[in-house]
């Protein structure tokens, strides 16, 4: 058997008959990285973290306008009127209605209309207009078109405004789903369900019954219509089971 030349000790023994080489290669040394590319690496990384920071706290978008209401801080681009008590008083009345209520809701509110800060933070749901995530638990991010008439900006020809108000019911209500049964589990929930129970508590859909059917025989997708299918089916399945959230989300979650 040849050694190989980078081994730096060999030691031949005898086991069962058979010789076997016991080797200790050399470690092989890495080139240090230059001092440009150690810079290079760790701007990006720096920027990485410059860009990524926002997601879990919004606060460093530096929003011009803020206003603590009751438990709830709220940060907005535009003054925060009286009309704002208002509308956290109807989202919290809806969010108390929930079977699974609790205090696990987002105290921070963002309110952002369509622009560098809505896009920063939302990413791939621009085209939405409310978002909350498992990594930035106490906050909710509303996009936000008229906060005197508690409106938030229409999506398209089709469908109608959602309230400021409901959107951030709906979006808290994701909260009270990852809270009581925990955030790996919610994961694994159908959409339909998570979105349907959250317009079920929000009581109100982008879609209506009517648009749904028409986009459907136009053969026209839409983001809203799994969540309009979803707030019906969550309705007769709660009207069915007594109202037990607990088995609405138990029970048929492979279908």
């Amino acid at each position: 058997m040849k050694v190989p030349l980078r081994a730096k000790r060999c030691r031949l023994r005898k086991r069962d008959g058979e010789r076997e080489y016991e080797m200790t290669f050399l470690n092989r040394t890495k080139k240090p990285k230059s001092k440009a590319r150690r810079i290079f690496t760790w701007g990006i990384n720096l920027s990485f973290i410059l860009l990524a920071s926002p997601l879990f706290a919004p606060q460093l978008l530096a929003f011009p306008y803020q206003r603590t209401i009751g438990d709830t801080t709220v940060y907005s681009e535009q003054p925060i009127g009286p009309k704002m008590e208002n509308i956290l008083k109807r989202s919290d009345a809806l969010l108390r209605e929930s079977a699974i209520y609790s205090d696990s809701y987002g105290r921070h509110i963002f309110l952002a209309p369509d622009g560098w800060r809505w896009n920063w933070l939302a990413l791939s749901v621009r085209g939405g207009v409310g978002l909350t995530r498992a990594i930035s638990p106490n906050t909710v991010i509303v996009n936000v078109a008229d906060l005197e008439k508690d409106l938030t900006p229409s999506r398209g020809p089709i469908g109608k405004p959602r309230s400021i108000s409901g959107t951030i019911a709906h979006e808290r209500t994701h909260q009270l789903i990852r809270g009581h049964f925990g955030v790996l589990k919610s994961f694994g929930f159908p959409i339909w369900k998570v979105e349907g129970y959250s317009d079920y508590v929000a009581q109100e859909t982008t879609l209506s019954a009517d648009d749904v059917a028409l986009l459907k025989k136009e053969g026209r997708e839409h983001p809203a219509i799994v969540y309009a299918e979803g707030r019906q089916r969550v309705a007769d399945i709660l009207a069915k089971n007594g109202g037990s959230v607990d088995r609405l989300f138990a029970e048929g979650n492979h279908q």
